[in-house]
């Protein structure tokens, strides 16, 4: 599940020791949580319906770039450069609904690496 405390607004929490009225909620944070919520859902559904063959392509990216010859060839640096500029946003929603945010930091990390050294 997606981390809802980032749809959050930042809360002041007054030092001082005099009573203050409780502050009810924004609408705006409340909406904006409600959205988050939601556009959350619908990913998870959407990333459980996937085709396993993508569920598959999703998380083992890396391990297949890595097998790639080297050095790269211009096709496959331009394949490379439309994934990170069009669909890595995409791929981040899936693999976090799929795996979690600790499966999509290593994957990050590890292409990272493996770019630096072929690029």
């Amino acid at each position: 599940m997606f981390p809802v405390f980032l749809a959050l607004g930042f809360q002041h929490h007054p030092t001082s020791a005099l009573p203050e009225s409780p502050r009810l909620p924004n609408r705006k944070i409340i909406h904006a949580t409600n959205s988050f919520v939601s556009f959350a859902n619908k990913a998870q559904e959407r990333s459980q319906s996937a085709p396993d063959a993508l569920k598959y392509a999703c998380h083992n990216w890396v391990v297949h770039l890595s097998r790639a010859p080297h050095p790269w060839n211009d096709a496959l640096h331009c394949m490379f450069q439309a994934f990170s500029n069009d669909h890595i946003i995409s791929w981040l929603e899936m693999e976090w609904c799929l795996k979690g945010l600790r499966s999509c930091l290593v994957a990050l990390s590890e292409g990272q690496k493996f770019v630096k050294s072929v690029v």
